[in-house]
């Protein structure tokens, strides 16, 4: 058996994940994982445009932090989402921000190229 945790250290824990998550380039990453699957760091250095080092840096963050996972092929490492159900925490967050803006009156540019957004409605 585990040892129990204090409540409080729930919120700590919560707080490390946020604090992780709490960088754009990190929540890029995510997005590019949870879409495309796993990836190396050469593949991600590609596709988020950043030096090699910079991504394994973020990697490392994101990793400690239970986020992502690795597993070894050959010499390559790749990454991917150790609970995929954290994209499904975006798409509430985005929920949130489209009525939060659509509340004041403000279009959003999407990714995509869509004004407002709406292709996800699912939380």
């Amino acid at each position: 058996m585990g040892e129990k945790q204090s409540p409080e250290r729930l919120f700590e824990l919560r707080a490390e994940i946020a604090k992780a998550l709490s960088h754009p380039i990190r929540l890029r990453m995510i997005e590019i994982l949870a879409k495309e699957g796993d990836k190396c760091v050469r593949e991600l250095t590609e596709s988020v445009e950043l030096s090699q080092s910079s991504i394994s840096k973020h990697l490392k963050t994101l990793k400690s932090s239970g986020v992502v996972s690795s597993h070894k092929e050959g010499v390559k490492t790749y990454y991917s989402l150790a609970t995929p159900c954290v994209n499904n925490f975006f798409k509430c967050m985005d929920k949130v921000i489209r009525e939060d803006l659509q509340n004041r009156g403000v279009e959003l540019l999407n990714h995509t190229g869509r004004i407002g957004g709406r292709e996800d409605e699912t939380t």
